[in-house]
């Protein structure tokens, strides 16, 4: 029996399961794509935390270390929902040049889904001679979605009729990178373990940007088509468990170096709100390369009682967005960036969790662009089957330049970081998870 079972474990493999972030509608994602790290709707719920625990399908891709302490075998499939709205709005001023109110030029809805799947698990060690985690997962990790729309009114009071049309600008971006995650821990000592992951992305982007000219009934288009990304990074993660009510980790992921095919038109400069186009985009095909940056990690867990009911995490994430490149364009001079994520669960005696969070997420492309996002949730655990869901709700608000400058059609261009944006973002994240044993623990 024992043979038996440590030639299936052999064919177990690590895992970790997600739904993506919440989609950044500023026009830098549109080009970077959007962080879409794995999360299942336990970890949604506590603000996206995983704090040094390790949560059923997350603990792969997030840090591998965490597999060690995996039941025998756990399988989680998760998915979410997200609906997003960007308003855009520049200051009206009455006949006296004084402020009334922001009025809105610009309203876009956008909405987006996604679902993945993950297998982990720790044999017994007696197998193994020490305690082991593997597992496998595949999730979306960089995510670009993002569909912009203006219309451009004639701003004559006196034209007739008032509201002339006089012409549409568009953005339209789609696509992502998805990884399938492969990992593996020991657990060294009783309370130190070490793990290590492998991520091999594939991925596709499209880029659109288009003025019509309804006038004249005249449009100007770019395009950007980039297909075939492929790439691998590395996850190396630590655990620590010095007691029973604490644990921290720690885990360092490797810069993600991906190349593939591009296909590029913009003969009118359309791509001019991204940055100078490289010397590469001048071709109309070729190779493009693009490097995402590197990320340090930390979290801790506390549990404050012996009978578990309450649990405090905390994760923080430093990324070097500095080393950010992309072949097709000029580098956008991102800055380093980090965020903050804190939860709490409570277990109610009946078996019932509550579990409340809160997320800070600066961006690297400004320092006045930051996104502030409150979760909630809950679960239903039944035997070897656990129901998790979680709700979150994020907001950021700026100042940026207008992208479309409306000198084109014969308005007047506006001062930089004139307009205001107000980012919204609200997603549903269910997870089903089942065990070789209980759950309810």
């Amino acid at each position: 029996m024992t043979r038996l079972r440590t030639l299936a474990w052999a064919a177990v493999i690590a895992a970790a399961v997600g739904a993506p972030e919440a989609r950044a509608l500023t026009f830098l994602q549109a080009m970077t794509g959007d962080e879409a790290a794995p999360v299942d709707a336990r970890s949604a719920a506590m603000g996206r935390s995983h704090g040094a625990t390790g949560f059923v399908g997350v603990t792969a891709s997030i840090n591998p270390a965490l597999l060690a302490r995996a039941r025998v075998l756990e399988i989680t499939a998760s998915g979410n929902v997200h609906r997003m709205q960007e308003t855009r709005s520049i200051p009206a001023y009455d006949s006296f040049d004084a402020y009334l109110v922001e009025s809105i030029y610009a309203l876009n809805h956008m909405s987006s889904s996604d679902i993945s799947f993950g297998v982990a698990g720790s044999p017994d060690g007696d197998d193994f001679g020490s305690r082991v985690g593997l597992g496998v997962t595949h999730a979306p990790i960089w995510d670009f979605r993002y569909d912009y729309t203006e219309q451009i009114r004639d701003p004559n009071a006196f034209t007739q009729p008032r509201d002339d049309l006089l012409g549409l600008n568009d953005i339209q971006s789609d696509g992502r990178i998805a990884a399938t995650s492969l990992g593996a821990a020991l657990q060294v000592f009783h309370w130190l373990d070490l793990g290590v992951a492998l991520d091999v992305a594939r991925g596709r982007q499209q880029l659109l940007t288009r003025e019509w000219f309804v006038q004249i009934d005249s449009t100007s288009v770019g395009t950007a088509e980039i297909s075939e990304l492929s790439g691998t990074r590395w996850t190396l993660g630590a655990a620590f468990h010095p007691h029973p009510s604490v644990s921290f980790a720690a885990h360092w992921r490797s810069d993600l170096e991906l190349g593939g095919d591009f296909r590029f038109s913009d003969p009118d400069g359309r791509f001019a709100w991204i940055g100078d186009v490289t010397a590469n985009a001048a071709a109309d095909s070729g190779i493009v390369e693009i490097r995402y940056p590197q990320e340090l990690g930390a979290g801790v867990t506390f549990r404050p009682r012996a009978k578990v009911l309450t649990t405090f995490q905390a994760d923080f994430t430093w990324r070097q967005w500095s080393r950010y490149a992309h072949s097709l364009f000029e580098d956008p001079l991102l800055k380093d960036a980090w965020d903050a994520r804190v939860g709490v669960e409570h277990v109610f005696y009946n078996g019932v969790p509550l579990r409340f969070g809160f997320r800070y997420a600066p961006s690297p492309q400004d320092d006045e662009v930051t996104t502030t996002a409150f979760s909630f949730g809950s679960g239903l655990v039944r035997g070897n089957t656990r129901v998790d869901l979680g709700f979150e709700v994020a907001n950021r608000q700026y100042r940026a330049t207008d992208v479309f400058d409306d000198a084109a059609f014969g308005g007047a261009s506006r001062p930089v970081d004139y307009d205001l944006v107000e980012e919204t973002a609200t997603g549903v994240f269910l997870s089903v998870s089942w065990a070789t044993d209980s759950l309810g623990g």
